[in-house]
Formats: C-alpha cells, structure tokens, sequence
C-alpha cells in the first residue's frame, strides 16, 4: 500500500511538474513572439525615418515650401549683451554651453529633494 502510494503520488508530481513547463513554455513563446513583433516593428519605424530623413526628400519638401540654396555662408555675431539677456531668460545652461556634468547631477538632487523621491 505505502509503496502504491508512493508510486502513485510520484506520477502526480511528474505529472504537475510536466504541466508546469507546458505551461512555461507556452509564457515563453508568447513572450519570444512579442519580442519578435517589437523587433519588426522596431526596423519598420528605422526604415520609414530613414525615409523621412533622407537628403533628396528633404530637399525635395524645402524646394516645395520655395526655399533655395545658399548663396554664400557665414557667421553671425551676437552682441554679448543679447546673449547675457537670452542665457539669464533661458535659466542655467546645460553641459555644452559651460556647465558641467557635475552641476547637473547637483540640480538632479536637489529637484528629487523638493518631489520627496530618492535619486
């Protein structure tokens, strides 16, 4: 009897065990054939920017909306006082016009502090 038992509660827990990865294994398809949709998606957006981006159809759209090329180039110089008032109305200048990286990490704190969440 006690051996019967046994037997009989091993094929059981073979049996749940079995069901258990039937049934992962369905999660991990389903999960393998998002993945996969995602990916396609993915090189789908890529193909249409690059699309979008690409030098004939911006020159093509420019042409339309009657711009032309350049006729020559150059700089323009910005009087210091207009960059003082646009640098003082904008508020404080990133990491390529000055900062610093460690002043950002600074400001990052102390914005987290008055939201109360942790950085």
């Amino acid at each position: 009897m006690v051996l019967c038992a046994i037997v009989v509660i091993a094929m059981a827990g073979a049996a749940a065990f079995q069901t258990q990865l039937a049934q992962r294994q369905v999660q991990l398809d389903r999960i393998e054939r998002d993945i996969q949709s995602s990916r396609q998606q993915y090189e789908q957006l890529r193909r249409e920017r690059a699309e979008l981006r690409s030098p004939a159809r911006l020159s093509e759209i420019a042409t339309s909306l009657g711009m032309v090329p350049a006729s020559e180039d150059g700089f323009i110089v910005i009087a210091a006082d207009v960059v003082a008032t646009i640098r003082e109305s904008a508020g404080t200048i990133g990491v390529g016009a000055g900062g610093s990286s460690g002043d950002q990490l600074a400001q990052f704190r102390e914005v987290k502090s008055v939201t109360e969440i942790a950085p």
